[in-house]
Parts: structure tokens; sequence; C-alpha cells
């Protein structure tokens, strides 16, 4: 530890003017708050006490917009221990007012967004002001555990991004607030049909129980999970069965997708979209568009999207590629009987696919469906209804 405090110190020493340049900055921050869990064993001198002394001074008169959510949570923590408790408490008003709760999601913050660098990991800067709440904050425990299920349940849809982050978030879900290993953290009670089911391994407490056709009850459809103890229970129930695909209702799990066939014709203005009706058939030789829109709740990684298509047409994108339409970059492959989108990131919010096909054969065919699936949480997936297409000569 010595030969570290002496290397980072002379970094800072070397390469950082406190007295010109400017103080408060992440890197600034940063040092500090590294330095602090050893300042008593080895205390600052030269350039890095100035720093210390500059940056005190200015949390004092510095604006809250001047921080950025990393500098936030790092500059409570030090400007507590620093002594300032005034700013510190400033702080962390601001920061639980700045906060969202959800009833899925648990507590997070709109302005914590991935960028590029270490002070712009959404979940390292969970964590840390997860941190700076535990222990400025403890007796807050509701809003501490609503933080820890946010990082967990953006676990469940994405990954932590880097080994350095996930032992920054395990460490701090694990030193904070309830105890999420203790043995009332893992009871949980599942109730299925009026008959309560049983862990097949008590390691981990994974359940899975599937029930055949012959013996379907109406009570099957009513699930009860109940969890006294702190943390949370994750998982998904799927009825799964055979039926006509023009049959099928539309159904969504926190992403949703609908989709529209339209006719694209010619005119003095250029192409437009014609929605397809009795009035307006479709024929052969048409140009048709499907447009899918695509909504999430959450960001999400890893999303496979299977457009399923009618006998009758035929796609006009038959090479496989690399796409980036509408801010959005996705891969998209064309099979026999589909077209299929890989995303490996996807923001929250509402997204429109667009892609053509040539009507080449007449008759009434069956569009099939379209399916959304998060493949890190298969629970989290959608569909559309299944439609038919009729196209005349």
């Amino acid at each position: 530890m010595k030969n570290l405090i002496t290397y980072v110190d002379y970094e800072i020493n070397t390469y950082y003017d406190a007295k010109t340049q400017e103080v408060w900055t992440n890197w600034a921050l940063d040092y500090l708050d590294a330095r602090n869990y050893w300042e008593k064993e080895y205390p600052l001198k030269g350039n890095a006490a100035t720093l210390k002394s500059l940056v005190k001074q200015k949390a004092k008169t510095a604006k809250l917009t001047d921080f950025t959510f990393f500098g936030l949570h790092r500059a409570a923590l030090l400007m507590n221990d620093y002594g300032l408790k005034d700013v510190s408490d400033k702080l962390m008003r601001y920061l639980k007012e700045t906060s969202v709760e959800t009833k899925t999601q648990g507590v997070y913050w709109k302005q914590n967004l991935d960028g590029w660098g270490w002070f712009s990991s959404k979940v390292v800067n969970q964590a840390g002001a997860l941190e700076a709440f535990n222990r400025l904050q403890p007796n807050d425990q509701k809003f501490i555990e609503e933080m820890k299920i946010w990082l967990i349940t953006q676990k469940e849809v994405n990954s932590w991004g880097s080994s350095r982050g996930t032992a920054e978030v395990i460490f701090t879900i694990l030193n904070s607030g309830k105890s999420w290993t203790s043995a009332e953290s893992d009871k949980a009670k599942i109730v299925w049909g009026g008959k309560e089911l049983k862990p097949e391994t008590q390691a981990t407490g994974y359940v899975k129980s599937t029930v055949k056709s012959d013996i379907l009850n109406k009570n099957l459809a009513q699930v009860t999970v109940s969890k006294p103890g702190p943390g949370i229970v994750q998982g998904g129930l799927f009825w799964q069965h055979y039926e006509d695909l023009d049959k099928i209702k539309s159904s969504e799990n926190y992403i949703s997708v609908t989709k529209e066939l339209y006719r694209k014709i010619k005119t003095v203005n250029g192409e437009e979209l014609q929605k397809i009706s009795p009035e307006t058939p479709l024929k052969v030789g048409d140009k048709v568009t499907v447009r899918m829109v695509l909504n999430t709740d959450r960001p999400m990684e890893f999303i496979h999207i299977k457009d399923m298509r009618a006998a009758g047409f035929e796609p006009v994108d038959v090479l496989s590629g690399y796409q980036w339409k509408n801010s959005l970059g996705y891969y998209q492959s064309t099979k026999d009987a589909s077209t299929n989108f890989y995303i490996q990131y996807l923001p929250k919010g509402k997204y429109v696919f667009e892609y053509d096909y040539l009507a080449n054969a007449s008759g009434k065919f069956s569009n099939g469906i379209t399916t959304i699936q998060n493949y890190y949480a298969p629970q989290m997936n959608a569909h559309t209804k299944g439609t038919e297409v009729q196209i005349s000569e």
C-alpha cells in the first residue's frame, strides 16, 4: 500500500497543478476518494494537500448542476469525512429528490447514464450512490433496498459490463442494507394451482414444474409468490400449446411489439405507404412495407426479434448484414419463412422497424406472428396477434 500511495501521490504532484487547473473534476474527486481511506496513515502533502483544500472551498459554493452523477455521491462521502456535513447533507437531499421510484424496478436516477470511461458506468455509479446512502443515511432502509433491487433487475436483462464493475456492484449489495444471503432471505413460497412448489436445488432455490395437458384445470391459471424476507424473486410462467397462427392473440411482458403491413405506391411526391384494406387489396407484384413498433420499459441487451413471413411474400433484402436505422444498430438476417433481427443493446423507449416484401403469389395466406425475446431473461418476451393476408391476381 505504501508503494501504491507513493505512486499516486507522485502522479498528482507531477501532472496536476491544483493552483491553475480546475479542481472540481471527476479525476480530482477520484484521487481524493482513494486517498481518503489511507490519509491517517499517509497524510497528504504538497500539491495533493493543496488540492484537498481547494476542493473543500469549492464544494461550499459549487452549484449542484456542476456535479456529475459520479461526483455527487463521491463528494457527499468525502465532504462528510472532511467535516463539511452541511454540504454532504445538501448533496444527499438532492440525490434523494432527483431519484425515480418504480413498482417493478426499484429506485434509480434518470441522469445516471452509461458513457465512455469509468465515471459513466450507470451500474457502478448506482453502487456508489448505494454506498453513500448506506453510510450516511443507514436508517432509510426502504430506499436502500429499492436501490439494490434496481441493480438486480438491470442484471436480469443486461450484463454489468466489466469484471471491475461486477465486483463493485456485488461488494456493495452484500455490504449494504438488509442481508440477502441469510437463511431468512432465501425463503420464498410459491403456490401454483393450490399446490406448493418445492425447490429442486437448495443451493440456488431453482424451481421448475411442468404440467401435462391431460390434467389441466382452471386452478393452474393462478400463481402466488410470497417472500417475507429481504431480497427479490425473479422468474417466469410459460403456457405452451399448439394453435393456428392466424388465431393467436397478442401478448406482452415489459416489452411489446405490434406489426402492420402497408402497400408502397408511387405518387408525384415520391413513394407513399397505403394501408391495406378490402377496398385496396394486395395484388401480385405489389411492394409491401412491414412496419413493426417496439416498446420497452427499460434498457435491455441481447434481444432477438423473429418476424414470420407469409408464403405469398418474397423478401427484397435477402443478404444478411448489420443495419443502422433510427439511432439503433442491429443485425438483420433473412430466412426462408422469417426475417430475424439481433440487437446487442436496446435503450429504453419506442422504436420502429421497416423493411420490404414483394407479393409474388396469389391466394390466402397466414402471415404468422412477430416474436421478441430477451436472451438474458426469456420471461421478457412478447408477440403480435396472428393475421391473414389475401393476395389477388
